[in-house]
């Protein structure tokens, strides 16, 4: 973070959307437009946070992104309304405390599979990131993703427009059911954390959806994979309706008896979703504060020469795969379904650009992609919602391949060029 600490373990607020409806938060409203009229909500809401023991507030910019605030009318106050939001989280943090982005997923289907493009969402969390990066956030966390189609854009939106992202961290989120897929499009958790970790972001977990409980077998499963640090802001409980009301039973005692084995399982960074309070968020901080975090035995991790994924396999290899050529045509869905091991595609135009762009989200299998066109190859890069490898047959510079992996996370095959 830019001229601070990243203490670990690094403890996150709780609730925001709960505690501002206790405080008034009409339902069907535009919750920054709101505040920007009713400041003192979110001033007393995070003070208390701070109070509790937290490090770090988000601001209250959840969806504070131009699609979702088109829906309102109000797509151009996108910079001020981020501005002004990050500007109140700013005073109740004071000197001592951290302030991070909050961007949230505005649950669009990308194309093919919807009418929004990538360029889009780029576009639209680029505004965001720049009014948020103008107001001095000291990092971002993105939150309750539910594509990783989407939450990969959000990625690329904050590394091109924040210019101290490499001092300021990235973390990122996703909500998952019991059985670890999101529930828009079925992005797997262990996925998820694969292509962003490539990616380069600084730590990845879960939030909203489960409870602490059921948080914890997710995380458990992610720990052996994880080469970053893993974050973990569960409910208060599985939510259920009683009268119209959703209730969370988790009390801030048994919400924070899951700490310590949170932490054995590579957790560094806390915090609350939907249902948690000021106590529970005070709870976590007497357990973590119990916790020698130096002294926690290392997670045991897989090994392998190569990790490749799809939005919901993980594909681990120890030595070089068996390799399928496709033909890059419009054939290439039907029998990518069949083909054995990894498959390798060429692009070559425009036209196997595009038929790799309609068969992308079907592609549940290792992809190999190769071509001397460093433009075709990242626009296909951008378009495939997994990790992808290449042999480099196009021969194209250590440079750009350097490049290739740092933003899409590509890998180079064994033996490759």
């Amino acid at each position: 973070m830019t001229e601070k600490t990243y203490p670990v373990p690094l403890l996150l607020d709780g609730g925001t959307g709960s505690e501002l409806i206790r405080r008034g938060l009409p339902a069907g409203v535009c919750t920054e437009q709101w505040l920007t009229e009713h400041p003192q909500a979110i001033l007393d809401v995070q003070g208390r946070y701070f109070a509790a023991g937290a490090d770090a507030v988000l601001t209250p910019t959840f969806h504070c992104n131009s699609l979702s605030l088109a829906g309102y009318g109000l797509a151009d106050r996108t910079e001020s309304l981020n501005g002004a939001m990050a500007a109140l989280s700013r005073q109740a943090a004071g000197a001592a405390g951290l302030v991070l982005g909050d961007l949230s997923p505005a649950a669009v289907l990308l194309e093919p599979l919807g009418d929004c493009t990538y360029d889009r969402v780029l576009d639209a969390y680029g505004r965001q990131v720049r009014a948020l990066s103008a107001a001095g956030v000291d990092g971002y966390l993105i939150e309750t993703a539910m594509s990783l189609a989407e939450v990969r854009a959000l990625v690329l939106a904050i590394r091109d427009n924040e210019p101290e992202i490499g001092r300021k961290p990235l973390f990122v989120t996703v909500t998952v059911g019991r059985n670890g897929r999101t529930q828009l499009t079925g992005s797997d958790a262990l996925s998820c954390l694969i292509v962003l970790q490539a990616m380069g972001v600084t730590a990845f977990g879960l939030n909203c959806s489960l409870g602490p409980a059921e948080l914890l077998t997710q995380i458990r499963r992610l720990a052996p994979w994880a080469e970053i640090p893993l974050i973990a802001k569960p409910n208060a409980g599985m939510p259920r309706v009683e009268e119209g009301r959703t209730v969370y039973d988790c009390g801030p005692a048994e919400f924070a008896g899951y700490t310590e084995a949170l932490a054995r399982s590579g957790v560094e960074i806390f915090g609350g979703c939907c249902g948690t309070e000021p106590a529970h968020i005070a709870a976590l901080r007497r357990a973590l504060d119990a916790l020698d975090f130096a002294a926690l035995p290392p997670v045991k991790k897989e090994a392998h020469r190569l990790v490749l994924a799809s939005e919901k396999h993980v594909f681990p290899f120890d030595g070089l795969p068996p390799v399928t050529e496709l033909p890059c045509d419009g054939t290439l869905s039907d029998e990518a379904e069949d083909a054995p091991g990894l498959i390798k595609l060429r692009l070559e135009d425009a036209s196997g650009l595009e038929a790799f762009r309609e068969a992308a989200p079907s592609l549940d299998c290792p992809v190999c992609l190769e071509s001397a066109d460093p433009a075709l190859l990242e626009r296909a890069l951008l378009l495939y919602s997994g990790r992808a490898c290449t042999a480099n047959e196009g021969g194209l510079s250590p440079a750009c391949l350097e490049r290739l992996s740092r933003r899409y996370g590509l890998a180079l095959l064994p033996g490759g060029n």
